[in-house]
């Protein structure tokens, strides 16, 4: 897979107006282990409460977690036997996506294995969808395109899982499940 890291800082420097300034970068991201250790203290809890809207927040997710899930997911991707991804446009529907690392790993995944593939569109839910469109930015413009040369599409909708009837709220998923090659 493509360097991610690097790719996050180039999003994270370009959103943030630091473009080749390494003694800002360098503050920026000193700036950012409050974040890490935030994040990291909220997920050893039970009852996970982190206020996604923040984009430092993101920006110390996109740099700790991000490449870590996006590495697994194309792991798992690349031990299943066959897929039918044989069309050159396909759909997939990922949970609880944040910024949307599983996307880059398919997109990945797909230029490996399936080269034939020119367009994916990926719908992604989670509970704070709305919350990460700043990090799904830097996924799309920044991370995607050096992992596949193809068009990639990503879609967020809101869904809490742990809601009753959640997902039979949203009126196209049905249709989006059926439709998609990958869960």
């Amino acid at each position: 897979m493509e360097d991610i890291y690097r790719c996050v800082l180039e999003g994270l420097c370009n959103a943030n107006d630091m473009n080749s300034n390494q003694s800002a970068l360098h503050c920026y991201l000193q700036s950012l282990k409050l974040y890490v250790i935030q994040l990291r203290q909220s997920y050893r809890k039970s009852l996970v409460e982190v206020d996604y809207t923040a984009s430092r927040i993101q920006a110390a997710y996109l740099l700790t977690y991000y490449p870590q899930y996006a590495e697994m997911t194309l792991n798992i991707l690349n031990t299943l036997e066959a897929l039918p991804f044989s069309q050159q446009s396909i759909h997939a529907c990922f949970f609880g996506s944040g910024p949307a690392p599983e996307a880059v790993a398919w997109v990945t995944y797909l230029k490996n294995k399936f080269p034939g593939v020119e367009y994916a569109e990926a719908h992604t839910y989670d509970i704070s969808a709305e919350a990460w469109s700043f990090s799904r930015d830097i996924t799309k413009q920044y991370v995607a395109p050096p992992c596949w040369s193809g068009q990639l599409v990503v879609n967020a909708e809101d869904v809490n899982l742990c809601l009753q009837d959640s997902i039979r709220q949203i009126t196209s998923i049905k249709t989006l499940i059926s439709g998609s090659k990958l869960l």
